[in-house]
């Protein structure tokens, strides 16, 4: 399943570039986030939880960044699994960010994502729905606690 899409952030690249980079801050934009571990700054495990139609499950997931190339492009591979239903998913994660303005960042985004097991019986059509209202509340987010940043900082 592809995810994609777009949104602008009243911040500066660079600053936009740090928010991003730092796991804790965009893990406090996730609404099934239960805990992070973060081991480097490319190497982190995330705990989230989410119901899909009947099921539940709670993923920890192993991520670490593959592509680094400040301030313009990221790119996280991360595998989860959930032991309780036996379902597991793997995610391909790139943004890449453009300096619109000295105050506004485009963060184009794509993510690849495969989900295997119990879960996966529920329906892509479905997932997606899912998936794609959790994408819309990270990005609103994401905008609030970054442009909320910007201000404080002025």
């Amino acid at each position: 399943m592809i995810l994609e899409g777009e949104f602008h952030v009243t911040a500066s690249i660079q600053q936009t570039w740090d928010f991003l980079t730092n796991i804790q801050k965009v893990a406090s934009c996730v609404p099934s986030f239960e805990k992070v571990e973060v081991f480097d700054d490319k190497n982190f495990t995330i705990t989230v939880s989410q119901k899909v139609g009947p099921f539940s499950a709670t993923f920890e997931t192993q991520t670490n960044f593959t592509e680094v190339t400040p301030p313009t492009r990221l790119v996280a591979f991360g595998k989860g699994k959930d032991t309780k239903m036996g379902s597991s998913f793997e995610l391909t994660n790139q943004m890449d960010l453009i300096g619109v303005s000295e105050k506004e960042t485009l963060v184009k985004y794509k993510a690849d994502v495969k989900i295997n097991g119990r879960l996966a019986s529920v329906g892509q059509s479905l997932i997606k729905i899912v998936a794609k209202r959790e994408v819309a509340q990270v990005i609103k987010l994401i905008q609030e606690k970054i442009g909320g940043q910007l201000s404080e900082k002025v």
